[in-house]
């Protein structure tokens, strides 16, 4: 696929409402197990699932501070693309070298390596990797709801985007 073909896919995907499919559920990821991670089938307007797109969320404890991030995904085959994500980074930890840039701290990903990708840095002054306002931001950009039930949270909350 084109590489400006496939960002404007992903940022059509980023335009199109979509709903969580249900409550998400954090579990031990088995390759790791301290790292956390959920995932959710979307439902379009219609609340009917929308095929190969899903939610998913990450939480990596790491020894320079916590790290989450919440994804928009796409299922080809057995690959998996990233269309949109949300990492939040602490502010003093590298979290993205591309040749002789290296961003620090949270950033923002269009599309994945395979097709073409856009990296940026976020600026915030949101100190808190459980923030629920990284999760309203992430919401923001992907265009995801909750229906207001927060059903995306913190792993360990009620929820990922979590209670307060």
């Amino acid at each position: 696929m084109d590489r400006d073909d496939w960002l404007n896919e992903c940022r059509a995907q980023c335009r199109r409402v979509k709903f969580l499919a249900s409550s998400l559920d954090w579990s031990e990821r088995p390759n790791h197990s301290s790292w956390m991670v959920a995932t959710s089938s979307l439902l379009d307007e219609n609340r009917e699932t929308i095929p190969a797109l899903y939610f998913k969320g990450e939480y990596m404890p790491g020894s320079k501070g916590d790290k989450i991030s919440y994804a928009l995904m796409y299922i080809a085959g057995r690959k998996r693309h990233r269309v949109f994500m949300l990492e939040v980074y602490p502010a003093h930890v590298v979290a993205h070298t591309d040749g002789n840039i290296r961003i620090f701290g949270p950033h923002i990903h269009l599309g994945d390596n395979e097709f073409g990708c856009i990296v940026r840095g976020v600026i915030a002054r949101i100190t808190d990797a459980f923030s629920h306002r990284w999760v309203e931001r992430f919401q923001r950009h992907a265009k995801i709801s909750d229906d207001g039930q927060r059903i995306i949270g913190n792993p360990f909350k009620n929820d990922l985007f979590g209670s307060q």
